[in-house]
């Protein structure tokens, strides 16, 4: 877990791409998997940060926007978009809306009011980034 000093660098780290003072404090405050989180967090944002179209993009969009291009199997992109983003949307009505119920006890009807709401949100998102998916063309 980071400490309130391996959180720290988790910002500054994200902010600048891969900045190895933050990889060895969080070493030092929240051990060994908080430095490989913020050395990742930090090669994923400069690695985003070469792309001005994704630059824009909340960080859990950008890398939903990357997982769509590298599974891309060069159909439809509305229809592929769409079947995505309702798989995308299973994925985080198991991990997050299943973990709630269970581990924080919300309640049956705010997890399926949850579990809809996510769902229908990661199938427009799904649609929107087939919309906006271009592959690049190799000459």
């Amino acid at each position: 877990m980071l400490t309130s000093g391996g959180a720290a660098s988790a910002v500054s780290a994200a902010g600048s791409g891969l900045d190895m003072t933050s990889i060895l404090s969080s070493v030092g405050g929240g051990g060994v998997g908080g430095a490989v989180v913020i050395a990742i967090i930090g090669l994923i944002k400069s690695q985003m940060a070469k792309s001005a179209s994704l630059s824009n993009c909340a960080p859990s969009i950008q890398v939903v926007a990357i997982i769509f291009a590298m599974i891309h199997q060069g159909r439809w992109f509305t229809t592929e978009g769409a079947r995505f983003g309702v798989l995308f949307g299973i994925f985080v009505v198991c991990a997050f809306v299943l973990h709630n119920y269970v581990n924080l006890n919300i309640g049956l009807k705010l997890a399926l009011m949850q579990a809809v709401a996510y769902s229908v949100q990661w199938a427009i998102i799904g649609i929107v980034i087939g919309l906006i998916y271009k592959p690049l063309v190799t000459p």
